[in-house]
């Protein structure tokens, strides 16, 4: 499986689908050799573990193209 490693985590604005202003946080991420990828998660209700899970998800997808 690809390593996961993020690089940078940090907080901007961002739009919800009903084109309202949001803050959002950004994380730039690495699957292996593979990347700076860039994924984009609410604010509020922000949760790490989550977010590392999709993270890992998209890793294994990305694996799958690579075989």
């Amino acid at each position: 499986m690809l390593t996961v490693k993020v690089i940078r985590i940090s907080e901007e604005a961002g739009l919800t689908a009903e084109r309202r202003v949001t803050r959002m946080m950004r994380v730039e991420w690495m699957a292996g050799d593979y990347g700076p990828f860039v994924e984009h998660f609410p604010r509020e209700g922000f949760d790490a573990v989550r977010a590392r899970t999709k993270l890992e998800e998209q890793a294994r997808e990305l694996e799958q193209l690579t075989r």
